[in-house]
């Protein structure tokens, strides 16, 4: 089974989920992480017994592994593993294997079968009940009491957009667990230092602001699907003229490639 996601979202713990609730939930979980691979693959199906093995991030194995998996994972094979395979992946694994950068035969193995671990931005209302849990396990960690998660610290985390999805979730409540002494969840204290404390008043340099324009020009091409004439493009998205788009993207040696649709 193929686990997808972005980076942060608890792939690990999906796979884990699905261990604990299946039948192999009293055989071994073992976790085969990035630089670990230099054992062979048969070895760690041996260390799993029948259980199961999480192969974190299986863009990372080495291709000559990845070619021994899918063999071994191969219908009717002799070799076949008893035990269950799990992989997680945080890139397009279809698109790589396309390219040649990742076996094909062990995406065509690994692919039938998946799910996908959703961003926090996709679930705002989620986010009380999972900081909640969070929450009550870091305060055991630190030893500290587990303060509740109110109205206001809710609408704070409904309010951020979390690139970084439960990792950085995870690293932001323990700051306010901390900063409120386990008495309170110091949620603001707790944002306000990820953020660069000058950054509000620092001017920009020239530079800076062309690096700026040009970054938000690239993203909005790129989020218009190349796109810049006509409802949904570009420069409507920026309530520019599209000619005055396309001077722009030529200033900074942005403009779509020839025979590239821009209407």
């Amino acid at each position: 089974m193929l686990v997808q996601g972005e980076p942060g979202t608890g792939k690990g713990l999906y796979a884990m989920a699905i261990h604990d609730r299946s039948d192999r939930a009293s055989r071994p979980f073992v976790r085969l992480a990035s630089g670990e691979s230099s054992v062979p693959i048969r070895a760690w199906l041996d260390l799993s017994e029948g259980g199961t093995l999480l192969l974190d991030e299986v863009t990372d194995l080495p291709r000559e592994q990845q070619d021994e998996l899918a063999t071994l994972l191969e219908p009717g094979a002799s070799t076949e593993p008893s035990a269950r395979i799990l992989a997680t992946t945080s890139k397009d694994l279809r698109a790589l294997a396309v390219q040649g950068r990742f076996s094909q035969d062990l995406y065509l193995r690994l692919a039938p079968l998946s799910m996908t671990a959703p961003p926090l931005r996709e679930r705002p209302s989620d986010l009380p009940a999972l900081a909640a849990h969070v929450t009550r396990h870091l305060a055991v960690r630190l030893g500290l009491d587990a303060p509740p998660v109110g109205p206001d610290a809710a609408r704070l985390l409904e309010g951020q957009l979390w690139p970084g999805n439960a990792r950085e979730l995870a690293f932001v409540l323990e700051r306010a667990l901390v900063l409120g002494e386990g008495k309170r969840l110091d949620l603001g204290a707790a944002l306000q230092l990820g953020k660069p404390r000058s950054a509000a008043r620092r001017l920009l340099t020239e530079h800076e602001l062309r690096a700026l324009e040009r970054d938000n020009l690239q993203r909005t091409l790129e989020a218009s699907g190349g796109r810049v004439y006509g409802p949904g493009g570009a420069a409507e998205a920026l309530g520019i003229a599209p000619t005055t788009f396309i001077s722009r993207l030529r200033a900074y040696g942005l403009a779509p490639e020839r025979g590239r649709a821009t209407r």
